[in-house]
């Protein structure tokens, strides 16, 4: 889905646009049909938490894009997993 001129893609990074939340970010981890599961910062010192929130993907339009997504081998993005519990599983370090 285009937004901002950009393409939601895992791996991207967002900013809120809202200045009560400035600084809050969003790594997409998953895209669903219609919305994306995000971990969120609340400063770019943070580390991303586990948790992951459902965001719409028109919703992206109250976002700007930090950070386009990291490229593979295969020219995309790293896909994350989830747990039992619904919480991102971080990649495995190689």
């Amino acid at each position: 889905m285009k937004t901002n001129e950009n393409i939601v893609k895992v791996g991207q990074i967002w900013a809120d646009k809202d200045k009560r939340r400035e600084g809050r970010q969003l790594r997409v981890e998953q895209i669903g049909e219609g919305f994306a599961l995000c971990s969120k910062r609340r400063s770019s010192s943070d580390q991303f938490g586990q948790r992951l929130t459902r965001i719409k993907l028109d919703r992206f339009s109250r976002y700007r894009l930090v950070d386009d997504a990291p490229k593979t081998e295969h020219g995309e993005g790293t896909v994350a997993g989830l747990n039992k519990e619904g919480l991102y599983t971080p990649p495995k370090a190689a």
